[in-house]
C-alpha cells in the first residue's frame, strides 16, 4: 500500500535539526503498527464492498506482470482511490497533539486562522496549552 506524498522536497530540506528533533517521537509512533492497521482496514472495507473489490481485482489483473514495480502500482487509479478512501475512513493516525508554549496563529486552507494561546490549567506547566490537530483532508 502506498500514499503519494504531496510535500515539496524543498520544504523538507528547510526543517532545521532543532525543529525536527521534537517530531522524532511522532515519526516513530506513526510508523509503528500503522501499515498493518491501514492494510487490515482496507481489506475490511473491500470485504464490505464487493463491487469495489471486483473493480480493484480487475484493475490488478490487467497488469502484465505478477511482480509490479512501484511505478506500475502508482499508475493504477482505482487502487489509489481505494487506498485514499480507506485512509480517510480509517486513519491509523487521526490526530496529533501539541502543546503551545507561546502565542501562535495557525493558517487554515480556507484562508481563516486559529489562534492558539497558552493557558494556565492544572497539571500543565504555566504558559502552555494543549492543541489537537486532526490529520485529514
Amino acid at each position: 500500500m502506498f500514499v503519494r506524498v504531496r510535500v515539496p522536497l524543498r520544504s523538507l530540506r528547510s526543517f532545521s535539526q532543532r525543529a525536527f528533533l521534537p517530531e522524532i517521537s511522532t515519526f516513530l509512533v506513526a510508523g509503528h503498527e500503522t501499515t498493518s492497521a491501514a492494510m487490515s482496514w482496507t481489506l475490511f472495507g473491500l470485504c464490505q464492498n464487493l463491487e469495489a473489490q471486483r473493480k480493484l481485482r480487475e484493475e490488478l489483473l490487467a497488469l502484465s506482470t505478477d511482480d509490479p514495480t512501484m511505478d506500475q502500482l502508482k499508475a493504477l487509479p482505482y487502487l489509489d482511490m481505494v487506498v485514499r478512501e480507506s485512509l480517510r475512513l480509517y486513519p491509523p493516525v487521526f490526530i496529533s497533539s501539541r502543546v503551545a508554549t507561546r502565542d501562535a496563529v495557525l493558517p487554515m486552507r480556507d484562508g481563516s486562522s486559529i489562534g492558539c494561546v497558552p493557558q494556565k490549567r492544572p497539571n500543565i506547566p504555566p504558559s502552555r496549552s494543549d492543541l489537537s490537530v486532526p490529520i485529514h483532508e
